[in-house]
């Protein structure tokens, strides 16, 4: 006991560092922990007994060296009952961690207190027996309690109560007095006692503790011990309905992977490691036609065709570490026919690791080879049709980057395919605006955002890698997947540099003279029918339209001929196009006709511009074959504004103005104004001159038959008709020829007329089978007509390919016609009286 507890006291230093304390460490910090606990007890019996010496000795010492001793002991007292209750109310952890310096601390403050005892042991004044043995009583009373209070050290006690002793017996026995002397004997030997006493205790309360800790020890090994069976125990119970429910899982999987194998569409299939089917699932009857129970036992190489593509499936297998998907091969069935499959196979192993066979499944997949042919021979002729059409496409993924570019489109990008094989479209297919040479918005990605067909327009360019450039037309689609989802794009694109060039060319030829290079008539109409919008708009409260007809130009044709009168044209419009303004447009709109239109233009400034081109005409030589002609150009003048009316009205007040400077004298300027009765005239004339050719075109003229009779009866008995013409109007109404007459022979117009007449009434008379003898249709010939050796040459041709006797037909003329037109009269009257004709 007394061994062992020497060795447990032993705990005097550091503690663990570990997380689990060992036994010394907690029976050190114990001792620390009991000993400041009988401490603030030993504190408060000392500081009791200290103030009955106090009392006892207040009259046997001086109060001088009494109440200093007194107050040192009494503030050790207090401050060491303090540190006892700070102690006390550590944590254990910190307790543990400083026990050491704690122990020390209290061995110091032990020390301390003995050594005022001592103090107040050789200060003890020896007069009165009693007194002196009261206090020798007092002190060892007090030496012999620390003995219990500090029984947990070593040291402590014994220290204690040899320093509160000793000094006091040193000073009894140095005393001459025999009972001084006996009682310090007594305190001797009572210290040698308490050493003893000391020791034991040390030793009982190291005991003590040590057993409460092993005790505590072995009941919290009791506690988890039995805590731990229960955790076992409970979890014995989990594992077994743990594996209780596996088991019932295992079934159910078991149940599940059979119904899968009976249901499965692919054909699951187990072997050992000589290839010989051990399970396979039923669908296998689908596959190759055999039942189950035929394929189970059988070497699967036999359904391979040939047989040796099973041990390059085996070395495939191998190769890629014991997992193959989508290995395709040929099976053969049982009707003799083979199909395309894919597996997907694995090693199958046992719980070493070690391979005992291949498992996997097999579907057919022939539909789908078949289909991948067919794509392939489709996508084969699909680009072969690419690269012989003429037109260039390029295909695009979503991103707008380029995936695929025929020959053409590479002819006509300048990219190769390899070049141009996932570049932006923007960097391969560059266009830009034919006029503005802007770049055009990227139909490809407006495409791809909308999901709909693009066209490009604006009359694109695309420019060449390298250089050029070419008119194109081009237009864009989606490409959607099955799910109706946009894959892509396709741009598809051809050249139209030539037909575009061609195009500008007819548009030109369309709006232009071909002889002067002049804008033409319909276009003029055009720009004029703008200018009398403008006009109406009020934007600008004037414009100026001027009506040009050549005088003397006839002469140059018939003299010269048609190259000369062309040749003549050139220069003269010419010399005209440079006196313009750039602004103003020059047309020619006849043989010998030209209009100017002057887009914000006084009256005046226009009469100024009419003027200078007449000037310039009338200064104009034109030099042919050694001849030198002289022309001169008549100038109607109109003013457009909001009141001008239509294009009609404004031309047919042009075209009145310049007729009106031709019968003023020609070589000149006259203006139209509304309120000039003799334009007024000539310009109703115009209007009936319009309005007959109106007539003409749609068919609205028609010919009436009025029988002659001869009062007198000596007649020739001849049945003689005369062809009256009559016009209908736009309502139509007859209009008597009197009403439009006079302006055809004014402008010379009569011969077209004539013509529709004799042409008209030989059609009618065709038609006539039976004529009687003496019956004669009569026909009225204007004096124009006469003088036309053409109009002569005309109803010559139509008399000799009709179906109408000339000797029924008569032709009517004045006199007047006659005599004005003698020449040509008499010749036309001889021609046709050659052919039998009759004239009156």
């Amino acid at each position: 006991m007394d061994c062992s507890a020497e060795k447990r006291q032993a705990g005097t230093g550091t503690p663990s560092a570990g997380p689990h304390p060992s036994v010394d460490e907690r029976l050190l910090a114990a001792r620390c922990r009991l000993l400041y606990e009988q401490t603030g007890i030993a504190m408060a019996g000392g500081t009791v007994a200290l103030f009955l010496i106090v009392y006892l000795l207040r009259e046997q010492m001086p109060l001088a060296q009494l109440v200093p001793w007194a107050a040192i002991a009494a503030v050790l007292y207090l401050l060491r009952f303090i540190e006892a209750r700070y102690v006390i109310r550590l944590a254990e952890d910190e307790v543990m961690a400083s026990a050491t310096r704690l122990l020390r601390r209290h061995l110091l403050g032990v020390l301390m207190t003995g050594s005022v005892w001592a103090l107040g042991g050789l200060l003890l004044d020896l007069g009165s027996v009693a007194h002196v043995a009261m206090v020798v009583v007092v002190v060892a009373g007090i030496s012999a309690a620390s003995l219990a209070s500090y029984a947990a050290s070593r040291w402590g006690g014994i220290l204690f109560a040899a320093l509160a002793l000793l000094p006091l017996a040193a000073h009894l026995l140095t005393a001459e007095n025999e009972a001084y002397f006996a009682m310090g004997m007594l305190l001797v030997v009572y210290v040698s006692f308490l050493w003893l006493v000391a020791r034991r205790m040390y030793m009982v309360t190291v005991n003590s503790l040590w057993l409460g800790i092993i005790n505590g020890d072995l009941a919290m090994v009791s506690v988890r011990a039995r805590e731990e069976a229960e955790r076992l125990n409970e979890k014995l119970k989990a594992e077994v309905a743990e594996h209780a429910r596996m088991e019932a899982t295992l079934r159910t999987s078991e149940r599940e992977l059979s119904s899968i194998l009976e249901n499965m569409q692919d054909m699951y299939y187990r072997t050992d490691l000589k290839g010989r089917v051990v399970r396979v699932s039923p669908s296998v009857r689908e596959l190759v036609q055999y039942e189950p129970e035929e394929v189970l036992g059988s070497s699967l190489a036999d359904y391979y065709v040939p047989p040796s593509n099973r041990s390059q499936f085996l070395a495939d297998l191998k190769a890629n570490g014991g997992v193959v998907h989508n290995y395709l091969t040929h099976v053969r069935r049982k009707d003799g026919s083979t199909l395309w499959v894919a597996s997907n196979a694995q090693y199958v192993r046992n719980e070493e690791g070690e391979v005992i066979g291949v498992e996997g499944t097999t579907r057919d997949v022939s539909k789908l080879k078949r289909t991948e042919e067919a794509l392939f021979e489709a996508k084969e002729r699909a680009e072969v049709t690419l690269s012989s059409i003429g037109d260039g496409v390029i295909t695009t993924d979503t991103e707008g980057r380029v995936d695929y570019i025929n020959p053409v489109a590479e002819q006509l990008t300048g990219w190769s395919q390899a070049e141009a094989l996932g570049r932006p479209l923007e960097d391969v297919f560059r266009v830009v605006d034919e006029r503005s040479r802007e770049p055009l918005s990227d139909q490809v990605k407006i495409c791809l955002a909308k999901g709909r067909c693009c066209s490009v327009d604006d009359s694109p360019i695309l420019l060449r890698r390298g250089g050029g450039e070419y008119s194109i037309e081009a237009s864009v689609s989606p490409i959607r997947n099955p799910d109706g989802d946009v894959t892509g794009a396709v741009l598809v694109f051809h050249d139209v540099t030539e037909l575009r060039g061609l195009a500008r060319k007819m548009s030109h030829q369309a709006t232009h003279d071909a002889l002067t290079g002049l804008i033409n008539r319909a276009e003029f109409e055009r720009r004029l029918e703008r200018l009398l919008d403008s006009a109406l708009g009020g934007d600008f409260p004037e414009h100026a339209l001027m009506y040009l007809d050549l005088d003397q130009f006839k002469l140059v044709n018939d003299t010269s001929g048609h190259v000369a009168g062309d040749e003549l044209l050139r220069q003269l419009t010419a010399q005209l196009q440079m006196r313009v303004r750039g602004s103003d447009v020059l047309a020619r709109l006849g043989g010998d006709e030209f209009g100017v239109l002057l887009e914000n233009c006084s009256l005046e400034q226009a009469l100024e511009v009419a003027e200078d081109l007449r000037r310039i005409t009338r200064a104009f030589r034109f030099e042919w074959l050694g001849k030198v002609f002289e022309v001169g150009v008549s100038i109607g003048v109109v003013s457009i504004d909001h009141d001008s009316g239509s294009l009609s009205d404004v031309l047919s007040a042009a075209d009145s103005a310049c007729y009106m400077a031709k019968d003023l004298g020609r070589n000149r300027v006259h203006v139209y104004t509304p309120d000039d009765e003799e334009l007024a005239q000539r310009h109703g004339e115009m209007q009936w001159v319009h309005r007959v050719k109106a007539a003409l075109a749609e068919d609205r003229l028609s010919l009436y038959c009025q029988t002659a009779v001869c009062l007198s009866e000596s007649g020739s008995g001849e049945l003689y008709q005369e062809i009256l013409m009559r016009m209908r109007d736009e309502a139509g109404r007859l209009v008597p020829p009197m009403a439009f007459l006079p302006a055809m022979e004014r402008f010379h117009l009569m011969a077209d007329l004539d013509r529709w007449v004799v042409k008209a009434s030989l059609h009618a008379l065709a038609a006539k089978r039976h004529w009687r003898k003496g019956e004669i249709f009569a026909i009225n010939l204007s004096g124009q007509s006469l003088g036309d050796d053409a109009f002569r040459d005309y109803v010559a041709d139509l008399l000799e390919g009709g179906n109408v006797p000339p000797n029924h037909l008569c032709f009517e003329i004045t006199e007047t016609a006659a005599i004005a037109n003698l020449v040509h009269a008499t010749h036309f009257i001889d021609t046709m009286k050659g052919m039998g004709c009759h004239f009156a």
